[in-house]
Protein backbone atom coordinates (compact mmCIF):
# COMPACT_ATOMS: atom_id res chain seq x y z
CA UNK A 1 0.00 0.00 0.00
CA UNK A 2 2.88 2.37 0.69
CA UNK A 3 3.97 1.98 -2.93
CA UNK A 4 0.56 3.17 -4.15
CA UNK A 5 -0.26 5.73 -1.44
CA UNK A 6 2.58 8.23 -0.78
CA UNK A 7 2.90 9.22 2.86
CA UNK A 8 1.01 6.23 4.21
CA UNK A 9 2.22 5.17 7.64
CA UNK A 10 4.07 1.89 8.10
CA UNK A 11 1.73 -0.77 9.52
CA UNK A 12 3.32 -2.80 12.34
CA UNK A 13 1.74 -6.08 11.16
CA UNK A 14 2.51 -5.60 7.48
CA UNK A 15 4.05 -8.44 5.51
CA UNK A 16 7.43 -6.71 5.43
CA UNK A 17 7.53 -6.18 9.19
CA UNK A 18 6.36 -9.69 10.06
CA UNK A 19 8.67 -11.35 7.52
CA UNK A 20 11.74 -9.40 8.64
CA UNK A 21 11.09 -10.43 12.24
CA UNK A 22 10.93 -14.09 11.21
CA UNK A 23 14.01 -13.78 9.00
CA UNK A 24 16.01 -12.09 11.78
CA UNK A 25 14.93 -14.69 14.34
CA UNK A 26 16.09 -17.58 12.13
CA UNK A 27 19.24 -15.64 11.21
CA UNK A 28 20.36 -15.26 14.84
CA UNK A 29 19.28 -18.77 15.81
CA UNK A 30 21.34 -20.39 13.02
CA UNK A 31 24.40 -18.16 13.31
CA UNK A 32 26.69 -21.07 14.20
CA UNK A 33 25.61 -23.02 11.13
CA UNK A 34 25.60 -19.95 8.85
CA UNK A 35 22.23 -21.04 7.43
CA UNK A 36 20.82 -19.09 4.50
CA UNK A 37 17.31 -17.85 3.71
CA UNK A 38 15.73 -17.03 0.35
CA UNK A 39 13.19 -14.21 0.07
CA UNK A 40 10.94 -13.89 -3.00
CA UNK A 41 9.25 -10.56 -3.72
CA UNK A 42 7.99 -9.60 -7.19
CA UNK A 43 6.65 -6.20 -6.15
CA UNK A 44 8.81 -3.12 -5.70
CA UNK A 45 11.97 -4.59 -7.20
CA UNK A 46 14.98 -2.28 -6.85
CA UNK A 47 15.99 0.10 -9.61
CA UNK A 48 19.52 1.51 -10.01
CA UNK A 49 20.06 4.82 -8.21
CA UNK A 50 16.40 5.08 -7.16
CA UNK A 51 16.46 3.51 -3.71
CA UNK A 52 14.45 5.46 -1.19
CA UNK A 53 15.91 3.66 1.80
CA UNK A 54 19.57 2.74 1.45
CA UNK A 55 21.73 0.75 3.82
CA UNK A 56 25.39 1.79 3.59
CA UNK A 57 28.25 -0.32 4.94
CA UNK A 58 30.84 1.93 6.56
CA UNK A 59 34.07 1.05 8.25
CA UNK A 60 33.29 3.18 11.28
CA UNK A 61 29.92 1.70 12.20
CA UNK A 62 28.84 -1.27 10.11
CA UNK A 63 25.91 -2.19 12.32
CA UNK A 64 24.40 1.28 12.45
CA UNK A 65 20.74 1.37 11.49
CA UNK A 66 19.97 3.41 8.37
CA UNK A 67 18.20 6.71 8.84
CA UNK A 68 15.31 7.77 6.65
CA UNK A 69 15.13 11.39 5.61
CA UNK A 70 11.85 13.29 5.60
CA UNK A 71 11.65 12.91 1.84
CA UNK A 72 12.26 9.16 2.05
CA UNK A 73 9.50 8.68 4.59
CA UNK A 74 6.99 10.46 2.36
CA UNK A 75 8.01 8.81 -0.92
CA UNK A 76 8.46 5.09 -0.34
CA UNK A 77 9.51 3.40 -3.57
CA UNK A 78 11.80 0.44 -2.85
CA UNK A 79 10.49 -2.59 -0.99
CA UNK A 80 13.87 -4.32 -1.12
CA UNK A 81 15.71 -1.46 0.58
CA UNK A 82 13.01 -1.28 3.25
CA UNK A 83 13.40 -5.01 3.95
CA UNK A 84 17.17 -4.66 4.27
CA UNK A 85 16.90 -1.61 6.49
CA UNK A 86 14.56 -3.37 8.88
CA UNK A 87 16.71 -6.49 8.93
CA UNK A 88 19.74 -4.40 9.86
CA UNK A 89 17.77 -2.80 12.69
CA UNK A 90 17.01 -6.31 13.94
CA UNK A 91 20.71 -7.17 14.09
CA UNK A 92 21.34 -8.74 10.69
CA UNK A 93 24.78 -7.79 9.39
CA UNK A 94 24.48 -5.67 6.20
CA UNK A 95 27.29 -7.56 4.47
CA UNK A 96 25.30 -10.80 4.80
CA UNK A 97 22.26 -9.41 2.94
CA UNK A 98 22.26 -9.40 -0.86
CA UNK A 99 19.87 -8.52 -3.68
CA UNK A 100 19.89 -10.77 -6.74
CA UNK A 101 19.56 -7.59 -8.83
CA UNK A 102 23.04 -6.51 -7.72
CA UNK A 103 24.58 -9.37 -9.72
CA UNK A 104 24.66 -8.00 -13.25
CA UNK A 105 26.22 -10.87 -15.17
CA UNK A 106 26.72 -14.64 -15.05
CA UNK A 107 30.09 -14.29 -13.30
CA UNK A 108 28.70 -12.06 -10.54
CA UNK A 109 25.69 -14.36 -10.16
CA UNK A 110 27.95 -17.38 -9.74
CA UNK A 111 30.03 -15.56 -7.14
CA UNK A 112 26.87 -14.53 -5.29
CA UNK A 113 25.49 -18.08 -5.25
CA UNK A 114 28.85 -19.39 -4.05
CA UNK A 115 28.76 -16.88 -1.19
CA UNK A 116 25.29 -18.13 -0.21
CA UNK A 117 26.43 -21.76 -0.31
CA UNK A 118 29.44 -20.96 1.88
CA UNK A 119 27.48 -18.92 4.43
CA UNK A 120 28.97 -15.53 3.64
CA UNK A 121 25.60 -14.31 2.33
CA UNK A 122 22.80 -15.51 4.57
CA UNK A 123 19.77 -13.55 3.28
CA UNK A 124 19.24 -13.43 -0.48
CA UNK A 125 16.32 -11.32 -1.75
CA UNK A 126 15.06 -11.43 -5.32
CA UNK A 127 12.17 -11.85 -7.73
CA UNK A 128 10.81 -14.94 -9.43
CA UNK A 129 12.20 -13.80 -12.77
CA UNK A 130 15.73 -13.44 -11.37
CA UNK A 131 15.85 -16.39 -8.95
CA UNK A 132 13.14 -18.77 -10.17
CA UNK A 133 15.53 -20.74 -12.37
CA UNK A 134 19.25 -21.18 -12.80
CA UNK A 135 20.14 -20.66 -9.13
CA UNK A 136 22.28 -23.21 -7.31
CA UNK A 137 22.42 -21.86 -3.75
CA UNK A 138 20.60 -24.52 -1.75
CA UNK A 139 23.49 -25.92 0.33
CA UNK A 140 22.71 -24.03 3.57
CA UNK A 141 19.19 -22.81 2.73
CA UNK A 142 16.85 -23.54 5.61
CA UNK A 143 13.84 -21.29 4.86
CA UNK A 144 12.09 -19.60 1.98
CA UNK A 145 9.78 -16.58 2.35
CA UNK A 146 7.01 -15.77 -0.16
CA UNK A 147 6.03 -12.13 0.27
CA UNK A 148 3.68 -12.37 -2.70
CA UNK A 149 2.37 -14.96 -5.13
CA UNK A 150 3.43 -15.50 -8.74
CA UNK A 151 0.81 -15.77 -11.46
CA UNK A 152 1.82 -19.20 -12.76
CA UNK A 153 1.87 -22.50 -10.84
CA UNK A 154 5.15 -23.39 -12.54
CA UNK A 155 6.77 -20.29 -11.04
CA UNK A 156 5.71 -21.37 -7.56
CA UNK A 157 7.22 -24.81 -8.13
CA UNK A 158 10.43 -23.19 -9.30
CA UNK A 159 10.52 -21.04 -6.18
CA UNK A 160 10.17 -24.03 -3.87
CA UNK A 161 12.71 -25.89 -5.98
CA UNK A 162 15.44 -23.47 -4.92
CA UNK A 163 15.45 -25.25 -1.50
CA UNK A 164 13.86 -28.64 -2.07
CA UNK A 165 16.55 -30.12 -4.25
CA UNK A 166 19.60 -32.33 -4.11
CA UNK A 167 22.61 -30.79 -2.37
CA UNK A 168 20.78 -29.14 0.54
CA UNK A 169 22.30 -30.24 3.84
CA UNK A 170 18.94 -29.73 5.56
CA UNK A 171 16.63 -32.77 5.34
CA UNK A 172 13.71 -30.49 6.18
CA UNK A 173 13.18 -26.88 5.15
CA UNK A 174 10.56 -24.26 6.01
CA UNK A 175 8.36 -22.29 3.63
CA UNK A 176 6.73 -19.06 4.87
CA UNK A 177 3.75 -17.64 2.95
CA UNK A 178 2.58 -14.18 4.01
CA UNK A 179 -1.08 -13.26 3.39
CA UNK A 180 -3.02 -10.27 4.68
CA UNK A 181 -6.56 -11.17 5.68
CA UNK A 182 -9.24 -9.37 3.71
CA UNK A 183 -6.80 -8.30 1.00
CA UNK A 184 -6.14 -9.24 -2.61
CA UNK A 185 -3.69 -11.96 -1.52
CA UNK A 186 -6.36 -14.59 -0.93
CA UNK A 187 -7.81 -14.06 -4.39
CA UNK A 188 -4.40 -14.34 -6.07
CA UNK A 189 -3.60 -17.61 -4.31
CA UNK A 190 -7.06 -18.94 -5.17
CA UNK A 191 -6.55 -18.17 -8.86
CA UNK A 192 -3.15 -19.84 -8.64
CA UNK A 193 -4.80 -22.96 -7.22
CA UNK A 194 -7.42 -22.92 -9.98
CA UNK A 195 -4.75 -22.70 -12.65
CA UNK A 196 -2.78 -25.54 -11.06
CA UNK A 197 -5.87 -27.79 -10.99
CA UNK A 198 -6.67 -26.96 -14.61
CA UNK A 199 -3.13 -27.74 -15.78
CA UNK A 200 -3.00 -30.98 -13.77
CA UNK A 201 -6.39 -32.01 -15.16
CA UNK A 202 -5.18 -31.38 -18.70
CA UNK A 203 -1.77 -33.05 -18.34
CA UNK A 204 -3.13 -36.18 -16.66
CA UNK A 205 -5.40 -36.76 -19.67
CA UNK A 206 -8.54 -37.64 -17.72
CA UNK A 207 -10.88 -39.26 -20.27
CA UNK A 208 -13.91 -39.12 -17.99
CA UNK A 209 -13.98 -35.31 -17.99
CA UNK A 210 -16.13 -33.73 -20.69
CA UNK A 211 -15.42 -30.07 -19.92
CA UNK A 212 -12.75 -27.93 -18.31
CA UNK A 213 -13.10 -24.45 -16.86
CA UNK A 214 -11.45 -21.76 -18.97
CA UNK A 215 -9.31 -19.78 -16.52
CA UNK A 216 -7.56 -17.67 -19.15
CA UNK A 217 -9.99 -14.75 -18.68
CA UNK A 218 -10.39 -14.94 -14.91
CA UNK A 219 -11.19 -11.56 -13.44
CA UNK A 220 -12.28 -10.24 -10.08
CA UNK A 221 -15.98 -9.37 -10.08
CA UNK A 222 -17.40 -6.29 -8.38
CA UNK A 223 -19.22 -8.45 -5.85
CA UNK A 224 -15.95 -10.14 -4.90
CA UNK A 225 -14.23 -6.77 -4.47
CA UNK A 226 -17.02 -5.59 -2.18
CA UNK A 227 -16.86 -8.82 -0.20
CA UNK A 228 -13.11 -8.49 0.23
CA UNK A 229 -13.52 -4.90 1.40
CA UNK A 230 -16.18 -5.82 3.93
CA UNK A 231 -13.78 -8.00 5.92
CA UNK A 232 -16.63 -10.40 6.80
CA UNK A 233 -15.67 -13.97 5.81
CA UNK A 234 -19.31 -15.03 5.55
CA UNK A 235 -20.03 -12.31 2.99
CA UNK A 236 -17.03 -13.45 0.99
CA UNK A 237 -18.19 -17.07 1.25
CA UNK A 238 -21.66 -16.03 0.12
CA UNK A 239 -20.30 -14.23 -2.95
CA UNK A 240 -18.06 -17.17 -3.81
CA UNK A 241 -21.02 -19.55 -3.42
CA UNK A 242 -23.12 -17.39 -5.73
CA UNK A 243 -20.39 -17.35 -8.37
CA UNK A 244 -19.90 -21.09 -8.10
CA UNK A 245 -23.65 -21.69 -8.41
CA UNK A 246 -23.71 -19.50 -11.51
CA UNK A 247 -20.87 -21.51 -13.05
CA UNK A 248 -22.57 -24.79 -12.20
CA UNK A 249 -25.83 -23.58 -13.71
CA UNK A 250 -23.98 -22.78 -16.92
CA UNK A 251 -22.36 -26.20 -16.84
CA UNK A 252 -25.73 -27.84 -16.31
CA UNK A 253 -27.15 -25.92 -19.28
CA UNK A 254 -24.19 -27.05 -21.38
CA UNK A 255 -24.72 -30.63 -20.16
CA UNK A 256 -28.39 -30.47 -21.14
CA UNK A 257 -27.48 -29.19 -24.61
CA UNK A 258 -24.94 -31.97 -25.02
CA UNK A 259 -27.54 -34.46 -23.83
CA UNK A 260 -30.04 -33.29 -26.44
CA UNK A 261 -27.32 -33.42 -29.08
CA UNK A 262 -26.44 -36.96 -27.99
CA UNK A 263 -30.11 -37.95 -28.30
CA UNK A 264 -30.22 -36.61 -31.84
CA UNK A 265 -27.00 -38.43 -32.69
CA UNK A 266 -28.38 -41.63 -31.21
CA UNK A 267 -31.49 -41.44 -33.39
CA UNK A 268 -29.38 -40.66 -36.47
CA UNK A 269 -27.00 -43.55 -35.77
CA UNK A 270 -29.86 -46.02 -35.32
CA UNK A 271 -31.47 -44.92 -38.57
CA UNK A 272 -28.17 -45.20 -40.44
CA UNK A 273 -27.57 -48.64 -38.93
CA UNK A 274 -30.95 -49.80 -40.19
CA UNK A 275 -30.18 -48.55 -43.72
CA UNK A 276 -26.75 -50.17 -43.58
CA UNK A 277 -28.26 -53.54 -42.66
CA UNK A 278 -30.70 -53.23 -45.57
CA UNK A 279 -27.82 -52.43 -47.91
CA UNK A 280 -25.87 -55.44 -46.69
CA UNK A 281 -28.91 -57.69 -47.25
CA UNK A 282 -29.49 -56.33 -50.76
CA UNK A 283 -25.82 -56.70 -51.68
CA UNK A 284 -26.00 -60.29 -50.46
CA UNK A 285 -28.88 -60.92 -52.87
CA UNK A 286 -26.79 -59.42 -55.67
CA UNK A 287 -23.92 -61.73 -54.80
CA UNK A 288 -26.28 -64.71 -55.01
CA UNK A 289 -27.50 -63.57 -58.44
CA UNK A 290 -23.94 -63.17 -59.67
CA UNK A 291 -22.78 -66.53 -58.31
CA UNK A 292 -25.83 -68.23 -59.84
CA UNK A 293 -24.86 -67.10 -63.35
CA UNK A 294 -21.21 -68.01 -63.74
CA UNK A 295 -19.86 -69.29 -67.05
CA UNK A 296 -16.50 -69.61 -68.76
CA UNK A 297 -18.02 -68.38 -72.00
CA UNK A 298 -18.88 -64.68 -72.31
CA UNK A 299 -22.51 -64.02 -73.15
CA UNK A 300 -24.37 -60.70 -73.03
CA UNK A 301 -27.81 -59.96 -74.39
CA UNK A 302 -28.08 -56.43 -75.84
CA UNK A 303 -31.20 -55.03 -77.52
CA UNK A 304 -32.68 -58.53 -77.98
CA UNK A 305 -29.51 -60.01 -79.50
CA UNK A 306 -27.03 -62.41 -77.88
CA UNK A 307 -23.35 -61.42 -78.10
CA UNK A 308 -20.42 -63.74 -77.31
CA UNK A 309 -17.72 -61.17 -78.03
CA UNK A 310 -17.08 -58.31 -75.62
CA UNK A 311 -16.14 -55.88 -78.37
CA UNK A 312 -19.36 -56.32 -80.33
CA UNK A 313 -21.48 -56.14 -77.17
CA UNK A 314 -19.69 -52.96 -76.16
CA UNK A 315 -20.24 -51.36 -79.58
CA UNK A 316 -23.96 -52.04 -79.38
CA UNK A 317 -24.19 -50.56 -75.88
CA UNK A 318 -22.41 -47.42 -77.12
CA UNK A 319 -24.87 -47.05 -80.03
CA UNK A 320 -27.89 -47.39 -77.77
CA UNK A 321 -26.27 -44.97 -75.32
CA UNK A 322 -25.92 -42.31 -78.04
CA UNK A 323 -29.59 -42.60 -78.92
CA UNK A 324 -30.60 -42.30 -75.26
CA UNK A 325 -28.32 -39.29 -74.85
CA UNK A 326 -29.87 -37.52 -77.86
CA UNK A 327 -33.34 -38.20 -76.52
CA UNK A 328 -32.37 -36.74 -73.10
CA UNK A 329 -30.94 -33.58 -74.71
CA UNK A 330 -34.07 -33.21 -76.89
CA UNK A 331 -36.50 -33.52 -73.99
CA UNK A 332 -34.24 -31.89 -71.39
CA UNK A 333 -35.07 -34.68 -68.93
CA UNK A 334 -33.46 -37.87 -67.71
CA UNK A 335 -34.13 -40.75 -70.12
CA UNK A 336 -34.01 -44.51 -69.51
CA UNK A 337 -34.16 -47.44 -71.88
CA UNK A 338 -33.94 -51.22 -71.42
CA UNK A 339 -30.67 -52.45 -72.94
CA UNK A 340 -30.49 -56.19 -72.21
CA UNK A 341 -29.27 -58.67 -69.59
CA UNK A 342 -25.96 -59.96 -68.28
CA UNK A 343 -25.22 -62.67 -65.64
CA UNK A 344 -28.74 -62.47 -64.17
CA UNK A 345 -28.83 -58.62 -64.00
CA UNK A 346 -31.19 -56.56 -66.11
CA UNK A 347 -29.36 -53.70 -67.87
CA UNK A 348 -30.84 -50.23 -68.32
CA UNK A 349 -29.24 -47.21 -69.97
CA UNK A 350 -29.77 -43.89 -68.19
CA UNK A 351 -28.81 -40.56 -69.70
CA UNK A 352 -28.95 -37.07 -68.21
CA UNK A 353 -29.02 -33.86 -70.25
CA UNK A 354 -25.96 -31.66 -69.88
CA UNK A 355 -28.12 -29.05 -68.20
CA UNK A 356 -28.51 -31.39 -65.22
CA UNK A 357 -24.85 -32.42 -65.00
CA UNK A 358 -22.37 -30.72 -62.73
CA UNK A 359 -19.51 -28.61 -64.01
CA UNK A 360 -16.93 -31.18 -62.90
CA UNK A 361 -18.75 -33.93 -64.84
CA UNK A 362 -18.86 -31.81 -67.97
CA UNK A 363 -15.13 -31.06 -67.70
CA UNK A 364 -14.17 -34.70 -67.15
CA UNK A 365 -16.50 -36.19 -69.80
CA UNK A 366 -18.13 -33.61 -72.10
CA UNK A 367 -19.86 -36.19 -74.34
CA UNK A 368 -20.67 -38.68 -71.56
CA UNK A 369 -23.36 -38.85 -68.95
CA UNK A 370 -24.72 -42.27 -69.88
CA UNK A 371 -24.85 -44.89 -67.11
CA UNK A 372 -25.57 -48.61 -67.19
CA UNK A 373 -27.97 -49.61 -64.40
CA UNK A 374 -27.79 -53.26 -63.24
CA UNK A 375 -31.13 -54.19 -61.65
CA UNK A 376 -31.68 -57.42 -59.65
CA UNK A 377 -35.22 -56.91 -58.22
CA UNK A 378 -34.26 -55.08 -54.99
CA UNK A 379 -34.50 -51.36 -54.13
CA UNK A 380 -30.78 -51.06 -54.84
CA UNK A 381 -28.84 -51.18 -58.10
CA UNK A 382 -25.29 -51.39 -59.40
CA UNK A 383 -23.99 -48.65 -61.68
CA UNK A 384 -21.53 -48.92 -64.60
CA UNK A 385 -20.67 -46.35 -67.29
CA UNK A 386 -20.72 -46.12 -71.06
CA UNK A 387 -17.40 -44.88 -72.42
CA UNK A 388 -15.86 -44.31 -75.87
CA UNK A 389 -14.22 -47.76 -75.68
CA UNK A 390 -16.35 -50.79 -76.50
CA UNK A 391 -14.21 -53.18 -74.45
CA UNK A 392 -13.95 -50.62 -71.66
CA UNK A 393 -17.73 -50.33 -71.48
CA UNK A 394 -18.12 -54.08 -70.91
CA UNK A 395 -15.23 -54.03 -68.42
CA UNK A 396 -17.10 -51.34 -66.44
CA UNK A 397 -20.07 -53.70 -66.13
CA UNK A 398 -17.82 -56.52 -64.89
CA UNK A 399 -16.15 -54.19 -62.36
CA UNK A 400 -19.54 -53.15 -60.95
CA UNK A 401 -20.50 -56.78 -60.43
CA UNK A 402 -17.14 -57.64 -58.83
CA UNK A 403 -17.46 -54.70 -56.39
CA UNK A 404 -20.31 -56.42 -54.53
CA UNK A 405 -17.95 -58.23 -52.11
CA UNK A 406 -15.98 -55.07 -51.31
CA UNK A 407 -19.19 -53.08 -50.73
CA UNK A 408 -20.45 -55.78 -48.35
CA UNK A 409 -17.17 -55.57 -46.38
CA UNK A 410 -17.28 -51.77 -46.10
CA UNK A 411 -20.94 -51.78 -45.09
CA UNK A 412 -20.25 -54.43 -42.44
CA UNK A 413 -17.42 -52.36 -40.95
CA UNK A 414 -19.64 -49.28 -40.94
CA UNK A 415 -22.35 -51.22 -39.15
CA UNK A 416 -19.93 -52.36 -36.45
CA UNK A 417 -18.80 -48.77 -35.93
CA UNK A 418 -22.40 -47.59 -35.64
CA UNK A 419 -23.10 -50.27 -33.03
CA UNK A 420 -20.20 -49.03 -30.91
CA UNK A 421 -21.40 -45.44 -31.25
CA UNK A 422 -24.91 -46.42 -30.22
CA UNK A 423 -23.64 -48.26 -27.13
CA UNK A 424 -21.52 -45.24 -26.10
CA UNK A 425 -24.36 -42.77 -26.57
CA UNK A 426 -26.85 -44.93 -24.70
CA UNK A 427 -24.44 -45.32 -21.77
CA UNK A 428 -23.82 -41.57 -21.77
CA UNK A 429 -27.52 -40.78 -21.68
CA UNK A 430 -28.02 -43.11 -18.74
CA UNK A 431 -25.46 -41.26 -16.57
CA UNK A 432 -26.86 -38.41 -14.44
CA UNK A 433 -25.14 -35.03 -14.20
CA UNK A 434 -22.07 -35.58 -12.06
CA UNK A 435 -22.20 -32.17 -10.36
CA UNK A 436 -25.86 -32.23 -9.38
CA UNK A 437 -25.10 -33.01 -5.73
CA UNK A 438 -22.51 -30.23 -5.55
CA UNK A 439 -25.02 -27.72 -6.91
CA UNK A 440 -27.66 -28.80 -4.40
CA UNK A 441 -25.15 -28.50 -1.54
CA UNK A 442 -24.12 -25.00 -2.63
CA UNK A 443 -27.72 -23.85 -2.91
CA UNK A 444 -28.41 -25.17 0.59
CA UNK A 445 -25.26 -23.48 1.91
CA UNK A 446 -26.22 -20.19 0.26
CA UNK A 447 -29.61 -20.32 1.95
CA UNK A 448 -27.93 -21.00 5.28
CA UNK A 449 -25.52 -18.09 4.83
CA UNK A 450 -28.36 -15.73 3.94
CA UNK A 451 -30.16 -16.64 7.14
CA UNK A 452 -27.01 -16.16 9.23
CA UNK A 453 -26.24 -12.77 7.65
CA UNK A 454 -29.82 -11.59 8.13
CA UNK A 455 -29.67 -12.58 11.80
CA UNK A 456 -26.40 -10.63 12.09
CA UNK A 457 -28.16 -7.47 10.91
CA UNK A 458 -27.06 -7.48 7.27
CA UNK A 459 -29.80 -6.57 4.79
CA UNK A 460 -29.48 -8.43 1.48
CA UNK A 461 -31.50 -6.55 -1.09
CA UNK A 462 -31.69 -6.87 -4.83
CA UNK A 463 -30.74 -3.84 -6.87
CA UNK A 464 -33.57 -2.16 -8.77
CA UNK A 465 -31.50 -2.08 -11.95
CA UNK A 466 -32.57 -5.61 -12.82
CA UNK A 467 -36.23 -4.56 -12.95
CA UNK A 468 -35.33 -1.58 -15.17
CA UNK A 469 -33.77 -3.85 -17.78
CA UNK A 470 -30.17 -3.28 -16.72
CA UNK A 471 -27.76 -5.92 -15.56
CA UNK A 472 -28.63 -6.88 -12.01
CA UNK A 473 -26.02 -6.26 -9.34
CA UNK A 474 -26.73 -7.51 -5.87
CA UNK A 475 -26.43 -4.84 -3.21
CA UNK A 476 -25.12 -5.75 0.21
CA UNK A 477 -26.16 -3.24 2.85
CA UNK A 478 -24.73 -3.48 6.36
CA UNK A 479 -26.93 -1.90 9.01
CA UNK A 480 -26.06 -2.11 12.68
CA UNK A 481 -24.07 -5.29 12.16
CA UNK A 482 -23.91 -7.34 15.29
CA UNK A 483 -20.48 -8.14 16.63
CA UNK A 484 -19.47 -11.55 15.24
CA UNK A 485 -18.49 -14.28 17.58
CA UNK A 486 -14.73 -14.56 17.97
CA UNK A 487 -13.35 -17.38 15.86
CA UNK A 488 -10.58 -19.61 17.03
CA UNK A 489 -7.38 -18.40 15.36
CA UNK A 490 -4.24 -20.39 14.76
CA UNK A 491 -1.42 -18.55 16.50
CA UNK A 492 1.88 -18.55 14.65
CA UNK A 493 4.80 -19.48 16.89
CA UNK A 494 8.26 -18.79 15.48
CA UNK A 495 9.81 -20.35 18.59
CA UNK A 496 8.30 -23.72 17.64
CA UNK A 497 10.01 -23.50 14.26
CA UNK A 498 13.31 -22.52 15.89
CA UNK A 499 12.99 -25.50 18.20
CA UNK A 500 12.41 -27.75 15.21
CA UNK A 501 15.52 -26.32 13.57
CA UNK A 502 17.49 -27.22 16.71
CA UNK A 503 16.21 -30.78 16.45
CA UNK A 504 17.31 -30.95 12.81
CA UNK A 505 20.75 -29.56 13.72
CA UNK A 506 21.15 -32.32 16.28
CA UNK A 507 20.80 -35.01 13.60
CA UNK A 508 22.97 -33.54 10.85
CA UNK A 509 26.64 -32.86 10.19
CA UNK A 510 27.73 -29.48 8.90
CA UNK A 511 29.92 -29.74 5.78
CA UNK A 512 33.44 -28.35 6.22
CA UNK A 513 35.02 -26.22 3.49
CA UNK A 514 38.75 -25.96 2.83
CA UNK A 515 38.87 -22.23 3.39
CA UNK A 516 37.30 -22.68 6.82
CA UNK A 517 40.13 -25.02 7.93
CA UNK A 518 42.65 -22.20 7.53
CA UNK A 519 40.88 -20.03 10.11
CA UNK A 520 42.35 -21.09 13.47
CA UNK A 521 41.26 -18.07 15.51
CA UNK A 522 37.97 -16.46 14.51
CA UNK A 523 38.93 -13.13 16.12
CA UNK A 524 41.95 -12.59 13.85
CA UNK A 525 41.48 -9.81 11.31
CA UNK A 526 40.86 -10.83 7.72
CA UNK A 527 44.19 -9.36 6.44
CA UNK A 528 46.42 -10.55 9.37
CA UNK A 529 49.24 -13.13 8.97
CA UNK A 530 49.53 -15.75 11.75
CA UNK A 531 53.04 -15.76 13.29
CA UNK A 532 54.34 -19.37 13.48
CA UNK A 533 57.63 -21.17 12.76
CA UNK A 534 56.25 -22.39 9.45
CA UNK A 535 55.08 -18.94 8.42
CA UNK A 536 58.46 -17.36 9.24
CA UNK A 537 60.34 -20.05 7.25
CA UNK A 538 57.97 -19.51 4.34
CA UNK A 539 58.63 -15.76 4.41
CA UNK A 540 62.43 -16.34 4.45
CA UNK A 541 62.18 -18.68 1.45
CA UNK A 542 60.06 -16.16 -0.44
CA UNK A 543 62.56 -13.38 0.34
CA UNK A 544 65.49 -15.49 -0.96
CA UNK A 545 63.63 -16.29 -4.18
CA UNK A 546 62.83 -12.61 -4.62
CA UNK A 547 66.52 -11.70 -4.22
CA UNK A 548 67.56 -14.23 -6.88
CA UNK A 549 64.96 -12.89 -9.28
CA UNK A 550 66.04 -9.31 -8.65
CA UNK A 551 69.70 -10.17 -9.36
CA UNK A 552 68.73 -11.98 -12.54
CA UNK A 553 66.74 -9.06 -13.89
CA UNK A 554 69.42 -6.51 -12.85
CA UNK A 555 72.03 -8.48 -14.85
CA UNK A 556 69.81 -8.24 -17.89
CA UNK A 557 69.46 -4.49 -17.46
CA UNK A 558 73.21 -4.00 -17.04
CA UNK A 559 74.05 -5.79 -20.32
CA UNK A 560 74.60 -3.78 -23.47
CA UNK A 561 71.81 -5.39 -25.45
CA UNK A 562 69.33 -5.76 -22.61
CA UNK A 563 69.40 -9.54 -23.11
CA UNK A 564 71.21 -12.51 -21.51
CA UNK A 565 72.75 -15.50 -23.22
CA UNK A 566 72.93 -19.04 -21.84
CA UNK A 567 76.68 -18.63 -21.07
CA UNK A 568 76.02 -15.42 -19.13
CA UNK A 569 73.24 -17.15 -17.21
CA UNK A 570 75.52 -20.08 -16.26
CA UNK A 571 78.32 -17.69 -15.14
CA UNK A 572 75.94 -15.56 -13.06
CA UNK A 573 77.15 -15.17 -9.44
CA UNK A 574 74.57 -16.73 -7.15
CA UNK A 575 75.06 -17.16 -3.44
CA UNK A 576 74.40 -20.85 -2.71
CA UNK A 577 72.10 -21.71 0.15
CA UNK A 578 73.11 -24.20 2.80
CA UNK A 579 71.84 -27.67 1.89
CA UNK A 580 69.17 -29.04 4.20
CA UNK A 581 68.94 -32.53 5.54
CA UNK A 582 66.88 -34.98 3.57
CA UNK A 583 67.49 -33.29 0.20
CA UNK A 584 68.14 -35.33 -2.92
CA UNK A 585 71.25 -34.85 -5.11
CA UNK A 586 69.22 -33.02 -7.76
CA UNK A 587 67.76 -30.67 -5.16
CA UNK A 588 71.27 -29.99 -3.77
CA UNK A 589 72.51 -29.06 -7.27
CA UNK A 590 69.68 -26.62 -7.67
CA UNK A 591 70.35 -25.16 -4.23
CA UNK A 592 74.06 -24.72 -5.14
CA UNK A 593 73.16 -22.66 -8.21
CA UNK A 594 73.96 -25.40 -10.75
CA UNK A 595 71.75 -25.90 -13.79
CA UNK A 596 71.17 -29.17 -15.60
CA UNK A 597 69.75 -28.97 -19.11
CA UNK A 598 67.78 -31.92 -20.50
Amino acid sequence: MRLAIPGMADIPLSKINVSTQNIAAIYHHTAERKSAQIVFCDLGTPKPHKDSTVVKDSDENENAAPQETEEEVVYFKNVYADIKAKLVRLGVHPSEIAFIHDAKGPTERSQLFAAVREGRIRVLIGSTEKMGTGMNAQTRAVAIHHLDAPWRPADLEQREGRLIRQGNMYPEVFSFVYIVEGSFDGYVWQILETKAKFIEQFLTGQTDVREMDDIGETVLSMAEIKALASGNPKIMERVMAQNEIMKLEQLRLSWQNERRNSQRQLGSRKEELEQTNIRIRNLGIGAQVRDGHTSDQFSMKVDGREYTERKLAGQQLIEIGRAVKLDAERTGKETRKAAGAYRGFVMWLRAKPNSERSMSELVEDPNGGVDIILDYNVPQVLVAHVSDSDVGTVASVDAAIRSIDNEIKKSTERGEFLLREIDTLEALLKDPWEKAEKLEALVARLTELDQELIKAGIDLRKDKAKEQGESGVEEIVVENEAAPEPEQALEFDINAILGRIDEIHGTMTLPVYADEELIAVPTVAADAIPVTEESVAQLESQAESAALLAGFTRSILSSATGQMSIDDFLEMNVTPAAPRKGMSKAQKKVENGQLTLF
